[in-house]
């Protein structure tokens, strides 16, 4: 990133050298070339100073090389020094854990590139996104505030994110806030940053609260990025007092008023780019280097002087002449020159200018209607409108107009505003002239005094927000060229239409693209509209009862036959009371261009015609209670690749020739009278997913193990009657998820369910499996199994080494559970979350118990996880916990701390155990808080499980015997205060927490009956 120069000789010279290489490595050949460096690299990098990051392997010998000792002076230490081969002081029983690095060379390796690649990630990601930023770096290092204002202040915003955001452990920026409103409303906001921030989904009250009261807890970063409206701000982030000490709040706003009526703690107002900057990043767009070409100088000064130093004109002037010879250059600076002082619009115009008649529609449709959508739906639209889409919206970037951010179509405000400004200046005093219209009070006039004439060519309507408004029967007669028009309502709003129609609308314009009517009050749609360029057709929640009257031996039924009507039609949404007056649909020849297909849920039988349907993609038949078979011509269509039958609930079987398809997901989620999959005749080799939750499935065929073979996931939840798996599902090579929770009939699971090497996901919960296949072991990739409320089983065997959670929650009958002895051989996982829950095993004798605690340890100072977590059936605190104590206060002075020097605090285990009989347990913390410097200060509380573990919605956390909780609190992971590598004393105060009528509060009376703290260490 450059900053601005004090000469313009300066400003236009080449860019300084940058550094060629990510890391630099340094070692002693004689110690380390014959082992540990020959892993890392096949060849040394030479040129240290040209590295971003200096890695020191630092050997007993280290020390004796003249070279080593050179470069180690002059380097930056990123990273390190690592020990290898070097005696560690002995440890006394008891008293920490250190983290013992010399397990192996392979996992020294992984720890060491996983940190490095960390590091470039961090400094490459900041450095990409904001290359070709002249100026940046002045504003973000001038910020001591928490507010900031200013036409670039977008821009701006996020680069402060970028730079600030590894600062705190949580964050959050959400960038057109008041566009973002308008869309979605101020609860999806409100929703979206506290998901980001803490991972809550907000679906309650409750929850909401326990975001608050969390929030107090840890330093966050919160970036809104223009807000127009001081209320909404309000709204949107409630009162400061709830943000944890430290945190920052940046508001971006056009509306300085808005940041002075919520007292901001300082406001800054961006300054104009000076000339150096503005020569800069003109040249970046023109001549994609900081710097004229010769010849260009006096030309690229004279650009500036019209653009005036808006970085906006000076990016889309410089995409407009990059690559052009002089005399275009020329011409251009003679359009300037005619231009009025300080209109900037004009100065923006120059590019929309030179685009073609396509492409023009392409911008001004995007302006008007598409800015922040999904890129691909975008296409999709101005495809069926007949654009060369893909080809305009290159074109549109190659020009500056639009650019592509995360998948969504971004445009500067002020091109959007010179594209509102085209358009009305089609015709300023009357809207009906226009080619577009979007503004609601705009489109109220033209439907209220019937003002419609041909010039107009779409128009997007929410037709609430619009007054009420009665249409005349004619309204759309003089609109023959509407290719577009969307009357619709926001998701999730309930609210009647303000769009009256009358007795009978007499027509639509037949160059109608894409029909949208939410609510659409007439039973059928004009009987003078001849659809024949209709190519998206979408009417949820209309009163149709036929789509058009042409024939009259089709009154009573969706007539989707006459090819000549047809021909383009692309999408079809019907709503299910079009289809209250018939049991199905009965002709579909001729409709081969359809490619997606959404019925009501009122279809009782399909067609066999449904195989002339040639071109379809996607078939919705979801929620279709009634029917009861699907057609075996099904197997047809070639190009059918979405395909859902969710929730028929009267469908008993489905054809065979289904895997003829090319599906990816077969979904039939709900339909609760299939009893019978059929065999697979044929190798369905697109078949990924299969979801047969709540269905009446009794067996699966045997068939599965020859032809699914790229099956990956194997949904049977809640499926009663499912007695038992095949053994062939054992040779599902792919298969990497099994959900049989909820399948009571299930007794056990294949015995050679070892052979799944791809098995990454397994739950049993809630069946009546007794014991599991010892052959469990052999999983090498399995990360979770669930066996929660599995009442009936006995013994859990040896689990594999790779596992990273286990979940066996509620498991009475448990009385054995085998020693994972493969532990200690196993590679460090490189998993962030360790999960270990097994309660109200009162089988369990104290022995299991013990191993369960060992294990706990073992895995604490291998240090292979970010967080652990660790719940079973216990009455006392593990004896290798050196601080202990009845009830819930610990505390820890320095004195009593044996730390051998060259090693530092690196966090602590916590335990703690609560022995009181039917609680009911919502989650456990512990606020920690230490002493330097003669004052006490506070760490963020540590909490067992709110981010970590779901119960089950609908469950209380129900304990009934004592149980032993340990967890880990690694100060490496957190914003921590230095200070606290110099403590003279720890406090450890564990509580549990209540949620209770969406208030959160610790109970008072759940008995605590022993803590434990564990500090462990690392070099």
């Amino acid at each position: 990133m450059l900053g601005s120069s004090s000469s313009a000789a300066a400003a236009i010279s080449p860019p300084s050298q940058t550094q060629k290489y990510d890391v630099f490595l340094s070692y002693r050949g004689e110690d380390t070339r014959d082992n540990f460096i020959t892993h890392l690299y096949a060849e040394l990098i030479h040129l240290y100073d040209e590295s971003m990051i200096y890695v020191v392997v630092l050997s007993e010998n280290y020390a004796s090389s003249t070279w080593c000792l050179k470069f180690t002076s002059n380097g930056s230490w990123e990273l390190g020094p690592n020990r290898r081969h070097v005696s560690f002081y002995r440890l006394k029983t008891n008293a920490s854990f250190f983290f013992n690095y010399v397990t192996g060379q392979n996992t020294l390796i992984e720890d060491i590139v996983k940190d490095i690649l960390i590091k470039l990630k961090l400094n490459c990601s900041f450095l990409n996104d904001y290359q070709g930023m002249i100026g940046i770096d002045n504003h973000i290092e001038q910020i001591p505030l928490l507010h900031i204002e200013s036409r670039r202040k977008t821009t701006i915003a996020s680069a402060i994110y970028r730079k600030l955001a590894t600062q705190f452990s949580f964050n959050s920026i959400i960038l057109n806030v008041q566009q973002e409103i308008e869309r979605f409303g101020l609860h999806h906001i409100q929703s979206k940053y506290r998901f980001e921030l803490l991972g809550e989904n907000n679906t309650s009250s409750g929850l909401c609260l326990s975001f608050d009261q969390r929030l107090k807890w840890t330093k966050a970063l919160l970036v809104l990025d223009d807000v127009n409206n001081s209320d909404q701000l309000r709204d949107l982030i409630g009162k400061l007092s709830k943000f944890a000490p430290g945190s920052r709040i940046i508001v971006t706003s056009r509306d300085m008023q808005v940041l002075k009526n919520v007292k901001a703690d300082g406001i800054y107002e961006v300054k104009e780019m000076n000339f150096h900057e503005s020569l800069r990043l003109f040249c970046l767009n023109a001549f994609k280097q900081s710097y004229p070409l010769e010849g260009y100088v006096g030309l690229s000064e004279n650009i500036l002087n019209y653009a005036k130093r808006v970085p906006l004109a000076l990016k889309v002037l410089g995409f407009l002449l990059c690559g052009r010879p002089k005399e275009a250059w020329e011409s251009q600076l003679q359009k300037l020159d005619k231009l009025p002082e300080n209109d900037i619009f004009e100065v923006l115009k120059l590019s929309y200018v030179e685009l073609d008649e396509e492409q023009n529609e392409i911008f001004l449709d995007i302006a008007c209607f598409y800015r922040g959508h999904l890129e691909n739906v975008v296409l999709q639209t101005l495809d069926s409108c007949g654009f060369s889409s893909l080809i305009g919206i290159e074109v549109l970037k190659d020009r500056g107009l639009i650019s592509i951010v995360e998948s969504r179509i971004v445009m500067h405000d002020l091109i959007q505003e010179m594209g509102h400004e085209i358009v009305h200046q089609q015709c300023v005093n009357d809207p009906g002239k226009r080619s577009r219209l979007w503004k609601h009070r705009e489109i109220y006039k033209v439907l209220r005094n019937n003002k419609g004439t041909d010039a107009i060519r779409c128009i997007l309507l929410d037709i609430c927000k619009i007054e009420k408004v009665q249409l005349h029967a004619e309204t759309f007669k003089k609109m023959d060229n509407l290719r577009m028009m969307l009357f619709y309502k926001p998701y999730g709003v309930s609210k009647e239409s303000n769009v009256i129609l009358p007795a009978f609308l007499e027509s639509l314009p037949d160059d109608l693209k894409f029909l949208r009517w939410d609510g659409f009050p007439q039973k059928s749609l004009p009987e003078d509209f001849f659809p024949d360029n209709l190519v998206k057709l979408y009417m949820p929640h209309s009163h149709l009862k036929q789509l058009w009257q042409r024939d009259k031996n089709l009154i009573q039924i969706p007539d989707l036959v006459n090819a000549q009507i047809l021909k383009n039609l692309k999408s079809v949404h019907i709503p299910s009371n079009i289809l209250q007056t018939t049991s199905g649909l009965t002709v579909l020849h001729g409709c081969s261009s359809l490619d997606m297909f959404v019925v009501g849920d009122c279809i009782m039988e399909l067609p066999s015609s449904l195989q002339h349907l040639v071109g379809l993609e996607e078939l919705s038949l979801c929620y279709c209670r009634e029917l009861e078979t699907i057609p075996s011509s099904i197997g047809s269509l070639s190009k059918l690749s979405k395909l859902d039958l969710t929730y028929c609930e009267s469908l008993e079987t489905f054809p065979s020739s289904i895997f003829k398809l090319k599906l990816k997901k077969l979904d039939l989620h709900g339909c609760s009278m299939l009893k019978n999959f059929p065999d697979i005749l044929e190798p369905a080799e697109t078949f990924v997913h299969i979801n047969l939750t709540k269905t009446a499935i009794k067996e699966l065929p045997s068939s599965l193990e020859y032809n699914l073979v790229a099956l990956q996931t194997l949904c049977l939840k809640l499926c009663s009657d499912l007695v038992s798996l095949p053994n062939s599902v054992v040779n599902l090579n792919y298969l990497s998820e099994i959900d049989c929770s909820g399948c009571c009939s299930l007794t056990e699971i294949p015995n050679n369910i070892g052979s799944l090497s791809s098995l990454r996901k397994l739950s049993l919960q809630e069946s009546n499996v007794v014991n599991l296949p010892e052959s469990i072991a052999n999983l090498s990739n399995l990360k979770s199994l669930d066996l929660s409320f599995c009442k009936r089983l006995e013994c859990i065997p040896q689990l594999p080494s790779s596992l990273n959670q286990l979940l066996a929650y509620d498991c009475p009958s448990v009385g054995r559970m085998m020693p994972n002895s493969r532990l200690e051989l196993s590679a460090i996982s490189d998993n962030d979350i360790f999960i270990f829950h097994f309660t109200n095993s009162q089988e369990l004798d104290e022995t299991v118990c013990s191993n369960i605690g060992a294990e706990a340890f073992l895995r604490i100072t291998r240090g292979a996880y970010r967080s652990l977590f660790f719940c079973f059936p216990g009455s006392a605190v593990p004896g290798r916990f050196p601080y202990r104590c009845t009830g819930s206060l610990v505390t820890m002075e320095k004195d009593s701390v044996d730390c051998p020097n060259n090693y530092r605090l690196f966090g602590f285990a916590l335990c703690v155990v609560l022995g009181r009989v039917d609680m009911v347990i919502d989650n456990i913390i512990c606020k920690l808080t230490f002493e330097s410097d003669g004052h006490t200060h506070s760490l963020p509380i540590s909490n067992f499980g709110n981010n970590y573990y779901c119960y089950g919605k609908g469950r209380d956390m129900l304990f009934i015997q004592d149980h032993t909780f340990i967890w880990t609190y690694p100060l490496h992971f957190r914003s921590i205060d230095n200070r606290v590598f110099d403590a003279q004393k720890f406090t450890f105060e564990f509580s549990e927490v209540c949620e209770d009528n969406c208030l959160s509060y610790l109970k008072s009376d759940v008995m605590v009956k022993e803590s434990g703290v564990c500090p462990f260490y690392t070099i």
